[in-house]
């Protein structure tokens, strides 16, 4: 989506060097920023610098450094492309626009940009997931201490419960705004990973934001019905429902960062809350195994005789199990009286 990617001007060290620091760039990430970010962007970076600028003053900046013929294409790219931010003033309404960084960067390359994406050697994919997935935990690590401790259970979190299918269908019978996929970045980053990409569901009103992917122009509308169906082959493909009301996203255990702090925190039960025990009848299991197979958490597995077995200390309570089990010998008990995820009811008792 970028307004062009020939290069047009030349790049020196000193430009380079101080639109890498205004840009958050880790030093061992330059060459590859290069790929995400164009010379041209990297001369707005450095002259933007950390300031709000208003739409006049780029407009000049980039016709003074020759960046563009067309500064409104360029500069409604660089915004596309998550390079700038808009801001809009709470009392003039006056648009300005601030540089992003790195961090927001760089999901954004991987999810729309793949085949440049898939350029980069696994150990710098390896890198700078590990690196992303460092700041990611350092934003979010105490909200969900906090809410292991009971503390904090009204605050907003990203994929904050576990959803029965029944839940995450219910949610697209209830939407009242347009629903649109976008691929999940967690999957998106993880490119040589086999999971679907295009699993992420949008359904209030974060669309409409300023700065969203949908107003970017990214994501696919769908109907309820290619909702649906989306999500009942995920749930068959052993991905979890999870989330909220307005937003949720078909998650794994390998790529989904959500996933992966649960496990780095121990917030088994608290984050991703669950809403279900499993409640595995042996007797009436037939040891099929695609229990085993899909769990994301290794609690259901085959025992030293081949057979299912289940360690209820490794459930996480996600319930794609249960759904998919053909004999039905795996049972949901609810562990307490409260609202269905992804539920109007939910989003209402988030708000009290």
């Amino acid at each position: 989506m970028a307004y062009n990617l020939e290069k047009r001007v030349e790049l020196d060290d000193v430009t380079l060097i101080e639109a890498m620091t205004v840009f958050e760039t880790p030093r061992e990430f330059y060459d590859a920023a290069r790929l995400m970010i164009t010379n041209e962007e990297l001369v707005l970076i450095a002259k933007m610098g950390m300031r709000e600028c208003g739409a006049d003053e780029l407009r000049k900046i980039i016709s003074d450094n020759d960046l563009a013929d067309d500064a409104e294409g360029f500069l409604d790219s660089a915004w596309r492309r998550v390079i700038i931010d808009k801001v809009e003033d709470e009392q003039t309404k006056e648009l300005r626009y601030k540089v992003t960084n790195f961090y927001m960067r760089y999901p954004i390359f991987a999810q729309y940009e793949p085949e440049i994406y898939g350029t980069l050697q696994k150990p710098v994919i390896d890198a700078l997931n590990d690196w992303d997935f460092e700041v990611y935990m350092a934003k979010n690590r105490q909200v969900v201490l906090d809410k292991m401790k009971g503390i904090g259970l009204n605050v907003r979190m990203h994929q904050s419960d576990f959803m029965t299918l029944d839940d995450a269908l219910q949610a697209i019978d209830e939407c009242e705004t347009q629903i649109s996929i976008v691929p999940c970045n967690c999957k998106a980053m993880m490119y040589y990973q086999h999971k679907p990409v295009e699993v992420c569901i949008n359904l209030g009103r974060n669309q409409d934001a300023i700065n969203s992917q949908q107003t970017r122009g990214y994501g696919k509308k769908v109907t309820k019905e290619e909702a649906k169906e989306l999500i009942i082959q995920c749930n068959k493909d052993g991905l979890m429902q999870c989330g909220e009301y307005e937003h949720y996203c078909n998650c794994d255990g390998l790529a989904c960062y959500p996933m992966k702090m649960a496990k780095a925190l121990g917030s088994r039960g608290a984050y991703p809350l669950a809403h279900y025990r499993i409640d595995f009848h042996l007797d009436e299991c037939d040891h099929c195994g695609i229990c085993a197979k899909m769990c994301n958490f290794g609690a259901f597995y085959y025992d030293a005789y081949k057979k299912v077995a289940f360690d209820p200390e490794k459930c996480y309570g996600c319930t794609i199990c249960s759904a998919n089990c053909p004999q039905n010998a795996i049972h949901l008990v609810k562990i307490k009286d409260s609202p269905i995820p992804g539920s109007r009811a939910a989003a209402l008792a988030m708000e009290k």
